[in-house]
């Protein structure tokens, strides 16, 4: 039956009604609405910090090291020669050693000098196999010694030089003003031959990783 409506409080109230039915009514949408726009979309946020961003700070600090330090397993740490007789065994060291120029002769030039001692102190990190120091004067070969090698670490090699033989690796005379000395180039080349924890030598791999090379000038004088 229709329904009949007369006065105004009758059509408000009706209004009303449709507003409610048909759009939920202003007053209970708006509470859900924001005030300043539309909800941006949901996103999910991660705390970072400094540690928590990209590698570790070690990481970088180990790749470094993995692929730009020196893989030689062998250095010389000192290498130099004496007279022999002034030569201390025990504590594997000279004074003065003929690299220094601080002996008796003119300029500091070893004088009188009979046999001589060279000495070295050698680090490598091979832990079985053999370790070769090889001396040269001038370009003549003045002896080798063979170290077998039980450990890592530091390594002691000594090789005498008899005077006729370092003798014939001075120093060419040369024209111009002559010197109050001769001079020669005194040379050592280590060279590993590892088994433990490693299998190299010269030969297997690049030649300066398991090698090394050491050298200085020496002056000599003599007279009375």
């Amino acid at each position: 039956m229709p329904i009949s409506i007369t006065s105004p409080a009758e059509r408000m109230t009706l209004s009303l009604l449709a507003c409610l039915a048909a759009i939920g009514c202003a007053g209970t949408g708006r509470k859900n609405m924001p005030s300043s726009g539309p909800e941006p979309p949901l996103v999910a946020r991660v705390e970072t910090t400094p540690n928590t961003v990209g590698p570790p700070a070690t990481v970088g600090h180990d790749v470094k090291l993995q692929t730009t330090s020196d893989a030689r397993i062998v250095a010389i740490t000192q290498f130099d020669c004496s007279k022999s007789e002034d030569y201390d065994a025990n504590a594997k060291s000279a004074v003065p050693g003929l690299s220094t120029w601080r002996a008796g002769g003119p300029g500091g030039a070893t004088w009188n000098a009979t046999d001589l001692t060279c000495f070295a102190k050698i680090q490598t990190s091979c832990e079985a196999g053999e370790l070769r120091a090889v001396l040269h004067v001038g370009q003549r070969s003045a002896g080798v010694q063979t170290l077998a090698l039980s450990r890592a670490g530091e390594q002691h090699a000594e090789i005498v030089v008899p005077e006729n033989i370092w003798r014939r690796g001075l120093d060419p005379k040369r024209t111009g003003p002559a010197l109050p000395f001769s001079t020669a180039v005194f040379s050592l080349r280590a060279e590993v031959y590892c088994e433990k924890p490693l299998e190299v030598a010269p030969g297997i791999g690049p030649y300066r990783d398991v090698s090394d090379y050491s050298s200085f000038l020496a002056g000599f004088g003599s007279g009375e």
